[in-house]
């Protein structure tokens, strides 16, 4: 590769990794890499990208969220030990480690309405604006209950990553609701029989308008 310099290595995992002990051996392994890289292909590296893959605990029930103190530790232990072989700039990639939990989807409550004893808060926005819960409430149709299902990244995670509220609460008492779109498909569910303060549609009606009448 006469007219190719390599100046560094990037390597990615995959996703979703909340256990630091395999964080901490898929770092060495790079560690041993970039040194394989260095001595016996002779490459003068500039940098090492170790990827991402830290993750975030989406199911309160089944997931725990990644000791990054720990994680930290030992990284530093890593780094000493190979800080006089490898002179490099190192790179972790933190996806979407910082921002996961940095925000909320919110739309509005278009419509309320019941049918065959279930209850129903239509929205602005469903499956054609957060489509993750969708996709969840999909699977879970089509798979036996109980079931663990492999995570398909960035699709779907756990069963049980979101959780729901009414933002304007009018009523104390909590009622079961299934939250839907108002898409032509019965595929737009973002929620099945999940407790919810009571919503009250005049609320949301009236917001809802509100915001076409101030846009225009």
């Amino acid at each position: 590769m006469t007219n190719i310099d390599i100046v560094g290595i990037h390597v990615h995992l995959r996703s979703q990794i909340l256990h630091h002990n395999i964080l901490y051996r898929y770092y060495e392994k790079i560690f041993e890499l970039a040194l394989f890289c260095k001595e016996t292909m002779g490459w003068k590296l500039e940098f090492i990208d170790f990827g991402g893959g830290l993750g975030i605990a989406y199911s309160s029930l089944n997931d725990s969220p990644l000791d990054i103190q720990l994680l930290s530790d030992e990284c530093e232990e890593l780094f000493q030990r190979f800080k006089g072989k490898i002179n490099a700039r190192l790179i972790i990639e933190t996806g979407r480690f910082l921002v996961c939990e940095a925000g909320q989807y919110v739309t509005h409550i278009v419509d309320i309405k019941e049918s065959r004893g279930v209850k129903y808060l239509i929205v602005e926005n469903g499956l054609n604006g957060f489509l993750r819960p969708s996709i969840a409430e999909l699977l879970k149709d089509y798979t036996p209950e109980g079931s663990k299902l492999k995570a398909s990244e960035p699709l779907f995670t756990t069963k049980d990553a979101f959780e729901f509220t009414i933002l304007e609460r009018k009523e104390p008492f909590l009622e079961k609701v299934s939250i839907v779109g108002n898409l032509c498909t019965s595929t737009d569910i973002m929620a099945k029989d999940i407790m919810l303060p009571k919503a009250a549609l005049y609320f949301y009606i009236s917001q809802y308008y509100w915001k076409i009448l101030k846009e225009r």
